[in-house]
């Protein structure tokens, strides 16, 4: 079964914020996903707006 979308940024959110180790790779595969919740309207502009600032 998926994960629920708040779920998955939740996640997301927290690997942007503290990273275990810098993977400039995984950060931007990171935010890449966050940029498509957004666009599929799973998550709002201000969740959004989060990520892109950690």
């Amino acid at each position: 079964m998926a994960r629920p979308e708040e779920e998955r940024y939740t996640d997301l959110l927290r690997h942007l914020a503290a990273p275990s180790k810098v993977d400039p790779e995984g950060l931007v595969a990171s935010l890449r996903e966050v940029e498509h919740l957004f666009s599929m309207g799973h998550i709002t502009r201000g969740q959004a707006d989060e990520a892109r600032k950690a």
